[in-house]
Formats: structure tokens, C-alpha cells, sequence
């Protein structure tokens, strides 16, 4: 009972808060929405067409041809395995489920993740389909692998999940790549290692080569990209190689200093904690502190605290073009963001290096994260998909979040403190919960 009480009731009460926001969902006139509502009712089966995701694209005019009452309660069982799959893999990770309080914590970092994110990636009905259940479904399927990792057996009803999972994520792009190669590098590993691997995983993972394959395969994305390069980026056949690969990291970094600021701040600070709590070596509380105190200034800057020239030097990125840099100081603030997603990397080095298996676990999502954000670089629709192409990385950055923490303190949590705890993140989710219902009434944030 108690165990049940830990798990269960953060995440019905988070469904609650979802709630409050998807209660106020509606279809929004002119997005994609108005479209697949009436593909049934047109017998109009072009948009399941227009792209290579036809199994998604058929699931959204399906559900969306029942209404909006249909999707709000989809989308929030949906919002409900996420916050399950988050807290199976954290406390995986941490082995212990010793505080509700703590669990219940680790899931309302989910609303450190920007609200154009959320917007357009969890509350936008559309959207939602594309990337909160395609990030469900990744997370699903990696789970077996992520307790392979660990040296855990999974049980029927996770590989039976993970089926699902993988045969949802296996049809969008992002999640079908990570699929596969995260469960490749861990299989690899656990081969390296020479641990039995039972035959249930192989099939798992070459049912997902054969998704990504045939998502690959499929010729509807080329007409897709030839109708977005002539209406939003006339300019893409100019672009080299190396423009992409800038404009790509470019776009990463834009994200993380400004709408993504709070969350990476967040992370940096997090980090630096835990540093200093396990390490001994000065060099590294050192090497810590650097992302925390840049992260930190950069919020100070949008608080009109800090100012000038060189506050600005360090953290105002506008070229989007690697061929139109005049100045070499032009590159400084990519350099400064990419310099710090590089520390973060070898920081968990040290603060997992004593368990390898978290290590791992946690740099593969890390990696999985910025990568699936960064290969958007090579998609003419980089700058129209708005935030939502960041999701995965910013829900994979919580779930790194939530290990850390749940690590850093495991049974040191008082019980007075859970209480206290407890009503500040109840009180801080519901008032953001309630102003996101307000402000996002038929309205997407991109």
C-alpha cells in the first residue's frame, strides 16, 4: 500500500494538472488540426499522405475526428504513462522509491520545460501526437534496455509496452533514430561485457531498424520538403554543408540561453550541488561552477540586471549563416553554449564514474537529447517547426535532473521536510497549470 501511495499518487496528481491545461485545449483554426478533423468526414485522405508518418497521421485523424473530448482524454492517460515512465526510469537509476514527496518533486520538473515547448509539443492537439506520445512511446521502448543496462530482467508487460512504443516511435524521425541507437550502443555494451542477452531483446531492437528502414524508405517526405523549401526557405539549396551544421548548432544554443534558460540554469546548478557533495577534487568543483555561474548571469541579463556590450558579446547569437561571420567574435556565444554542454557531459563522468551503468544511462539520454535537437539542421523546416523540436531534449534533461537529484539524496529527506516540500511544488505546479489555462485558450505558442 504504502509503495503504491509513493508512486501512484504523484502521478494521478499530476494528471490532475495536466488536466487543467488540456481542459482548455481546443482546435486551433488554420494549423493542421482543421485538417485531419475532417478527413473522415471529407473522405479526404491526402494529409494522411503528406509526410512519411502515415500510421501517426491516420491515429491523428482518427481521434481527431472524435472530438475534442476524445483527445483530452487520450492525451491525458498519455500525459499519465509519461510521468510513470519518468519515475520508473529515475528510480531505476537511484534504486530507491523511498518518498512520494521527492517522486512527486521529480515530476513537476516537467514544467521547467518552456511553455512554447509544452505549448506546441503536449497542449496543441496536433502536436501532441508528434511529440508528447512520440516521446512516450520512445521511453516506453527503451525501458527494457535501460534495465538491461542496469542488469535487471523486464517483465511481459514491458516488452508488450515497449512493442507499442516502438511501433509508434518507430514512425517519426527523431524517436525512431534514438530507438535505435540507443539500444544498439547498449547492446553493445552489454556484449562488451559479456552478459547473456536474451533473444526477446534482439528481435525489440531489429524491430526498430526495420521501422527506421522503412521511414526512410518511403518517398512522401520529398514532397513534403519541396513544398516547405519554395513556401518557407527559398534559400535552402544555397545553404553548404557547414551552414547547416552551424545553423543547427546555432538553433541549439538560441534555445538554451533564451527560452530554455530557466530549465538549463536549473540543470547547471543542480550539477554543481552534487559536485560538490561527492567530489574531492577541486579542479572539478571548479570545471562545475563555470556553466552554473554562466547560466546564471545569462538570467540575470533577461532581468535587465547585467547589460553592455560584452554581456552581450557573450551571449547574443543572431547568425544563422556560417558564411555571413565577419568577426570571429561572432562565434563566441556558441562557443560558450557548446563549451558548457561539454563540461555537463564530463561532470557526469565524475559524478557517476563510481556506477558506470548510470553513467551511461544518463549520457545516452544527454547525447539522444542535443542530437535529436541538432539533425533538425538538415530539415528545411528547422525554423517553422517552431520550440516543439527541442521537447525530447528538454524532457530527456529533466529525467537527468530527477536521477541526480534523487542520487544526492536518497534517504537523507526528513519527514517534516517532505511535508513542507510537498505543498510548494503542489502550490507552484497548480498556479502554473491554471496561468497556462489561461493564457493558452485556442492560442499555440511555436
Amino acid at each position: 500500500m504504502q509503495k503504491i501511495k509513493k508512486n501512484k499518487i504523484p502521478i494521478f496528481f499530476m494528471m490532475i494538472l495536466c488536466a487543467i491545461v488540456i481542459s482548455q485545449s481546443i482546435f486551433v483554426s488554420g494549423s493542421d488540426d482543421e485538417y485531419f478533423r475532417n478527413v473522415i468526414k471529407n473522405n479526404n485522405t491526402e494529409i494522411v499522405f503528406m509526410n512519411n508518418r502515415i500510421l501517426i497521421n491516420m491515429i491523428i485523424a482518427l481521434i481527431e475526428s472524435g472530438g475534442i473530448y476524445l483527445w483530452r482524454i487520450c492525451n491525458i492517460v498519455i500525459c499519465g504513462i509519461l510521468f510513470g515512465c519518468i519515475l520508473k526510469i529515475v528510480n531505476l537509476f537511484s534504486g530507491c522509491e523511498e518518498s512520494g514527496c521527492i517522486n512527486f518533486g521529480i515530476c513537476c520538473l516537467f514544467f521547467l520545460i518552456p511553455i512554447n515547448v509544452l505549448s506546441s509539443s503536449v497542449f496543441w492537439v496536433t502536436g501532441s501526437f508528434n511529440y508528447l506520445w512520440g516521446g512516450v512511446a520512445g521511453l516506453l521502448f527503451l525501458f527494457p534496455f535501460l534495465k538491461l543496462l542496469y542488469g535487471e530482467k523486464s517483465t511481459k508487460i514491458e516488452f508488450v509496452m515497449a512493442f507499442i512504443g516502438g511501433c509508434y516511435g518507430g514512425n517519426l524521425e527523431q524517436v525512431s533514430a534514438i530507438q535505435v541507437c540507443f539500444s544498439a550502443l547498449i547492446l553493445i555494451y552489454c556484449l562488451l561485457k559479456k552478459r547473456k542477452i536474451e533473444k526477446k531483446y534482439w528481435m525489440l531492437f531489429g524491430f526498430s531498424v526495420i521501422l527506421l528502414c522503412i521511414l526512410l524508405i518511403l518517398p512522401f517526405n520529398k514532397e513534403r520538403n519541396v513544398g516547405a523549401i519554395s513556401q518557407y526557405y527559398p534559400d535552402w539549396y544555397m545553404l553548404s554543408f557547414i551552414d547547416k551544421i552551424y545553423q543547427g548548432m546555432t538553433n541549439v544554443c538560441v534555445h538554451i540561453l533564451d527560452k530554455a534558460a530557466i530549465l538549463w540554469t536549473f540543470f547547471t546548478v543542480v550539477m554543481w550541488i552534487a559536485i560538490c557533495k561527492s567530489e574531492n577534487l577541486t579542479i572539478v568543483k571548479y570545471i562545475a561552477a563555470f556553466p552554473c555561474i554562466y547560466f546564471v548571469i545569462n538570467i540575470l541579463c533577461k532581468c535587465n540586471i547585467f547589460g553592455g556590450d560584452t554581456i552581450n558579446l557573450i551571449y547574443n547569437i543572431q547568425i544563422y549563416k556560417y558564411q555571413d561571420i565577419t568577426s570571429i567574435y561572432q562565434l563566441i556565444p556558441v562557443m560558450m553554449v557548446c563549451t558548457a554542454i561539454f563540461l555537463e557531459a564530463i561532470l557526469l563522468w565524475f559524478l557517476f564514474r563510481k556506477n558506470i551503468e548510470i553513467f551511461i544511462g544518463e549520457f545516452l539520454l544527454y547525447g539522444a537529447g542535443i542530437v535529436s535537437a541538432f539533425v533538425v539542421a538538415f530539415s528545411p523546416t528547422i525554423f517553422v517547426s517552431g520550440n516543439r523540436i527541442f521537447f525530447l531534449m528538454d524532457l530527456f534533461l529533466t529525467i537527468i535532473i530527477g536521477i541526480i537529484i534523487k542520487n544526492m539524496i536518497k534517504n537523507n529527506i526528513e519527514k517534516k521536510l517532505d511535508n513542507i516540500l510537498i505543498i510548494c511544488f503542489g502550490c507552484g505546479s497548480l498556479i502554473i497549470c491554471i496561468k497556462y489555462a489561461m493564457i493558452l485558450h485556442g492560442v499555440v505558442w511555436y
